[in-house]
């Protein structure tokens, strides 16, 4: 449905594979194929970071927003499960390097 959803938009197959596969885990119990590993783009990776990030620092109806020190021991205890390790390292430096860290 993703692929039927984007397609007409003529983005990146880069993009395109991003959106498909930000669900498939390392551990390769993710959706929608159960790839693991390196089997997963890059950009599918990195957007799983993101959009889990956003995710956990956002209020939601159903629960109060975490602060990001939280959100960032949640990442690092699912690196390798759900989470790329490389990726959540790139992720630390970048906050380790904002002004605005405490912000989000």
């Amino acid at each position: 449905i993703t692929m039927d959803i984007l397609r007409p938009l003529k983005m990146k197959r880069e993009e395109l594979e991003a959106c498909l596969y930000h669900h498939e885990r390392p551990s390769g119990k993710g959706y929608p194929e159960g790839l693991k590993g390196d089997e997963i783009p890059l950009m599918a990776k990195i957007l799983a970071v993101a959009d889990s990030l956003s995710a956990m620092i956002s209020e939601r109806p159903y629960r109060k927003k975490m602060e990001i020190n939280e959100a960032i021991r949640e990442l690092k205890r699912n690196v390798g499960e759900q989470f790329d390790r490389k990726v959540v390292d790139a992720l630390l430096v970048v906050l380790q390097d904002s002004t605005d860290v405490h912000t989000l």
